[in-house]
């Protein structure tokens, strides 16, 4: 703010002018000046001028400042699980309406998340003993036979297991759903939780019949962060745990979270 004692103090894209900097008017006194400010990051000049008695300031080049944790990130391309955890990479890929495709390269098995709009709809993994088939014949959903009639045809329903178990009328949809999205559940929990490995993440659409809606996108989050071992949450904070709490601003609400009461009562103390 220019005063008689001179300028005290600007701020240009969120940082402060070094009240040793050097300015130049270029103009006598009483005319319209120009203060040249090229040393000042994100600014050209800042026009004086005279308006009825008052100082007009144009500092139209400059950005205007932006607060703190407001600024959306994107999922990154590829990285380490180390640097990146799966539970970060999902936050952004909720927190930013994602449509992509998120490969897990874990030292056992790969697990893809398929994002729609931020919302997950398919889990997959490469273990055998993950496999869908297995898991619908342990809940006593299909026998051996189905499961092995269902492969046979799998290429009549574009290879996909699921859509020939209900296009052969082996399973039926009004019971099976809770089922699947149990299993794909359970696929994304690993995901979760996984500490060791490296990610790929592909902005490309899911194909419609790979669909399968797994619910609120922060109930999920918040239902599988409520699964991991105390111990195991204690080891991942490490020397954080051990610094005050407090609130931080972010790119989701807290009433998004689908808190329980008593995690909400807990978070009204601070």
């Amino acid at each position: 703010s220019p005063t008689d004692s001179g300028v005290h103090r600007a701020i240009v894209d969120r940082k402060p002018l070094d009240l040793g900097t050097k300015v130049q008017a270029t103009a006598p006194a009483g005319e319209a000046q120009v203060i040249d400010m090229s040393g000042v990051a994100g600014a050209s000049s800042v026009s004086l001028g005279s308006l009825g008695g008052a100082e007009v300031i144009n500092m139209s080049e400059t950005k205007a400042p932006v607060a703190l944790g407001d600024e959306p990130e994107d999922v990154p391309d590829s990285g380490g699980l180390a640097q990146h955890s799966p539970v970060r990479l999902y936050y952004l890929a909720a927190s930013t309406n994602a449509t992509g495709l998120l490969t897990l390269v874990l030292p056992d098995r790969t697990l893809d998340i398929h994002f729609r709009k931020g919302n997950p709809e398919y889990v997959n993994s490469s273990h055998p003993g993950d496999a869908l088939g297995a898991y619908l014949v342990a809940q006593r959903m299909l026998t051996e036979a189905q499961l092995s009639t269902a492969w046979q045809k799998a290429s009549s329903f574009g290879g996909e297991l699921t859509a020939a178990l209900f296009g052969l009328g082996l399973l039926n949809p009004g019971t099976a759903v809770q089922h699947l999205v149990q299993h794909s559940s359970g696929l994304l929990f690993q995901a979760l939780v996984a500490d060791h490995g490296t990610f790929k993440y592909e902005r490309k659409d899911l194909p419609a019949a790979k669909a399968m809606p797994l619910g609120n996108r922060w109930s999920i989050l918040s239902d599988a962060v409520r699964r991991f071992p105390v111990v195991e949450l204690k080891r991942r904070l490490g020397d954080a745990i051990e610094l005050p709490i407090m609130k931080a601003t972010g790119q989701v609400s807290v009433s998004d979270l689908r808190l329980t009461a008593q995690e909400a009562r807990a978070l009204a103390v601070f």
